[in-house]
Protein backbone atom coordinates (compact mmCIF):
# COMPACT_ATOMS: atom_id res chain seq x y z
CA UNK A 1 0.00 0.00 0.00
CA UNK A 2 1.29 3.70 -1.03
CA UNK A 3 1.46 6.81 1.34
CA UNK A 4 -1.23 9.57 0.42
CA UNK A 5 -1.68 13.03 1.22
CA UNK A 6 -5.26 14.20 -0.10
CA UNK A 7 -7.06 17.81 0.04
CA UNK A 8 -10.34 17.87 -0.43
CA UNK A 9 -11.84 21.74 -1.45
CA UNK A 10 -15.99 21.57 -0.74
CA UNK A 11 -16.59 24.18 -3.56
CA UNK A 12 -19.48 26.27 -2.55
CA UNK A 13 -20.63 27.81 1.18
CA UNK A 14 -20.95 24.90 2.88
CA UNK A 15 -22.88 24.90 5.83
CA UNK A 16 -21.85 24.26 9.19
CA UNK A 17 -21.11 21.35 10.00
CA UNK A 18 -20.75 20.21 6.63
CA UNK A 19 -16.82 19.69 7.20
CA UNK A 20 -17.21 17.76 10.40
CA UNK A 21 -19.21 15.35 8.02
CA UNK A 22 -15.97 15.41 5.39
CA UNK A 23 -13.50 14.30 8.34
CA UNK A 24 -15.74 11.16 9.54
CA UNK A 25 -16.12 10.29 6.14
CA UNK A 26 -12.21 10.52 5.30
CA UNK A 27 -11.89 8.38 8.62
CA UNK A 28 -13.82 5.60 7.25
CA UNK A 29 -11.65 5.52 4.41
CA UNK A 30 -8.68 4.80 6.22
CA UNK A 31 -7.40 8.87 6.19
CA UNK A 32 -6.82 10.90 9.18
CA UNK A 33 -5.96 14.75 9.93
CA UNK A 34 -2.85 14.09 12.07
CA UNK A 35 0.25 11.76 11.64
CA UNK A 36 3.45 11.33 13.90
CA UNK A 37 6.35 12.34 12.74
CA UNK A 38 9.67 10.74 13.07
CA UNK A 39 10.56 12.27 16.05
CA UNK A 40 6.91 10.52 17.32
CA UNK A 41 5.06 13.87 17.85
CA UNK A 42 1.77 14.16 16.90
CA UNK A 43 1.10 16.85 14.12
CA UNK A 44 -2.12 18.29 12.72
CA UNK A 45 -2.48 18.79 8.73
CA UNK A 46 -4.26 21.93 7.35
CA UNK A 47 -7.87 21.99 6.95
CA UNK A 48 -9.32 19.14 4.66
CA UNK A 49 -6.32 17.25 4.54
CA UNK A 50 -5.72 14.20 5.27
CA UNK A 51 -2.79 11.34 5.57
CA UNK A 52 -3.41 7.54 5.28
CA UNK A 53 -2.56 4.39 2.69
CA UNK A 54 -4.30 3.33 -0.46
CA UNK A 55 -3.91 0.00 -2.21
CA UNK A 56 -4.64 1.14 -5.67
CA UNK A 57 -3.26 3.98 -7.86
CA UNK A 58 -3.86 7.67 -7.25
CA UNK A 59 -6.41 8.15 -10.18
CA UNK A 60 -8.75 5.22 -8.11
CA UNK A 61 -8.12 7.19 -4.90
CA UNK A 62 -9.28 10.38 -6.66
CA UNK A 63 -12.61 9.12 -7.45
CA UNK A 64 -13.32 6.92 -4.81
CA UNK A 65 -13.06 10.03 -2.48
CA UNK A 66 -15.00 12.19 -5.20
CA UNK A 67 -17.81 9.71 -5.13
CA UNK A 68 -17.68 8.88 -1.63
CA UNK A 69 -18.38 13.04 -0.85
CA UNK A 70 -20.59 13.67 -3.23
CA UNK A 71 -22.78 10.72 -2.56
CA UNK A 72 -22.98 11.53 1.09
CA UNK A 73 -21.83 15.23 1.70
CA UNK A 74 -21.52 17.58 -0.94
CA UNK A 75 -21.65 18.36 -4.74
CA UNK A 76 -18.68 19.86 -6.33
CA UNK A 77 -15.80 18.33 -4.27
CA UNK A 78 -12.33 18.91 -5.89
CA UNK A 79 -9.82 15.90 -4.76
CA UNK A 80 -6.05 16.23 -4.76
CA UNK A 81 -4.35 13.56 -3.86
CA UNK A 82 -0.13 13.36 -3.64
CA UNK A 83 1.42 10.08 -3.28
CA UNK A 84 4.71 9.95 -1.17
CA UNK A 85 7.51 7.68 0.38
CA UNK A 86 8.94 10.13 2.29
CA UNK A 87 8.54 13.50 4.28
CA UNK A 88 10.14 16.12 6.20
CA UNK A 89 8.50 18.11 8.76
CA UNK A 90 9.93 21.56 9.94
CA UNK A 91 8.50 23.69 12.81
CA UNK A 92 9.25 27.05 14.34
Amino acid sequence: MANFLVRVELQGNPIDGTYDKLHSCMESLGFKQTFTSAGEELTHLPHAMYEGSWASSTSSLCVAVKNTVKANIWPKPVILAIEYNTFALFKA
